[in-house]
């Protein structure tokens, strides 16, 4: 009915039970599919419709205020502290806290399934110490957190072996404007790869195994990203932040048939072939990060690409990655079409790159480089045993680039 007063009425799709002088919201079984929210009115319950605010909490102390659901997550052994349901959000808020959620599985399209766990539209959502694996998203959208428009902040959480085998992004896809704050979380073992052969008439759909961004704001602090499958974080005309931060043993591929990219060309949209890829004039702040035995092909930590990208970094490691292409390629950074790498207190060490034209560090082509006050030792350019080698450097291989090194 449309209002609740016992404990056999249903409002909004939860069952209504009375404790004691209070009443709360219970999630039983599957009458929780349809997520809408319940005011607060007196001694009852009515339907609030589309808007308003859920929280999801593991406890015993079940509460709910004005225009506020929260799902129970009982502490009772007989009671799993898993929860299920895939979240669609509009003009919503949601607190997601202290529960696991495993094994969804979407095909996202036409507006959606985009996300495997949340897709959410002007909305704000808070996810705290929950724990994340085994979700696939099998169509066009993220494994995990889709957001539109959205703020999205992230705490204490851990996303394990969360794969996109379509198109998008494995664990967040934040597109139209979303914030996306990341905090003390682990990113391991997620993957892109398009094994659905999935395609779309839309033009600009990037992907990459944990995050893309796509005209949206990121930060990230105290966080790392460990033996993901494809490149790692993805951005088009879009910022980030990134601060005391680990890359560690990511591989990422281009999915081009033999990897091979001439000098002159640019590698296809969306798989550029390194742990992180900046372009359309994404910019980024990197301090006190670390990119750690890191492969691609284009660059093993960071590829930066046309007018107005830009890199500013400040106390970075970059140690023994790896770059395979063929053609081009830097076993730290790319910077090509008119972007801008600047940093001070680098640490360059042990990164190599075979090619026909390579760098063990940098690779700029049209392309500003300013570098400060840091060091480099056993960098590593060679030619590659099928293309052999035409041109390289140990450090620094520029191609119509401006060098300001100090």
């Amino acid at each position: 009915g449309d209002n609740c007063n016992e404990a056999s009425d249903y409002v909004c799709g939860f069952q209504c039970n009375k404790n004691d002088a209070e009443y709360h919201i219970s999630m039983p079984g599957d009458r929780a599919t349809d997520i809408k929210t319940c005011r607060y009115d007196s001694t009852s319950r009515t339907c609030g419709g589309n808007s308003g605010e859920i929280e999801v909490v593991y406890g015993t102390n079940p509460y709910m205020t004005t225009n506020r659901t929260t799902l129970e997550q009982s502490e009772d052994a007989t009671r799993s502290t898993e929860f299920h349901k895939r979240l669609n959000l509009v003009d919503q808020s949601l607190t997601l806290r202290h529960v696991h959620t495993n094994n969804n599985e979407v095909y996202g399209g036409g507006g959606v399934d985009l996300g495997a766990i949340i897709s959410c539209t002007s909305s704000t959502v808070a996810i705290e110490y929950i724990r994340s694996s085994g979700h696939v998203q099998k169509g066009i959208g993220s494994g995990g957190i889709f957001a539109d428009g959205s703020s999205v902040r992230v705490v204490g959480s851990a996303f394990k072996d969360i794969r996109n085998l379509g198109l998008g992004a494995g664990v967040v896809y934040a597109m139209a404007g979303s914030t996306i704050d990341i905090e003390f979380t682990g990113f391991k073992a997620c993957q892109h790869r398009n094994l659905m052969h999935a395609v779309t008439p839309e033009a600009g759909v990037e992907s990459a195994s944990v995050i893309v961004l796509d005209s949206s704001d990121m930060s990230i602090a105290h966080s790392s990203f460990e033996e993901n499958i494809g490149d790692v974080i993805v951005a088009v005309s879009s910022n980030m932040n990134v601060t005391h931060t680990m890359f560690r043993h990511n591989n990422a591929s281009a999915t081009n048939a033999d990897g091979r990219r001439r000098l002159a060309e640019r590698p296809e949209e969306g798989h550029q072939g390194a742990t992180v890829a900046l372009r359309h004039g994404s910019t980024a702040i990197l301090e006190q990060a670390v990119f750690d035995s890191n492969s691609g092909t284009s660059a093993g930590a960071l590829f930066l690409s046309n007018a107005g990208s830009k890199v500013a970094f400040d106390g970075v490691e970059f140690s023994k990655n790896q770059a395979t292409s063929t053609d081009t390629s830097a076993g730290a950074v790319y910077v090509s079409d008119g972007a801008t790498l600047s940093g001070t207190h680098g640490i360059f060490e042990g990164n190599s790159a075979s090619a026909q034209w390579s760098a063990g560090v940098v690779f700029a082509t049209g392309a500003t480089v300013i570098v400060k006050q840091s060091s480099f030792s056993n960098n590593l350019a060679s030619g590659h045993s099928m293309a052999g080698a035409r041109a390289g450097s140990g450090v620094i291989y520029s191609d119509s680039s401006t060098l300001e090194p100090r």
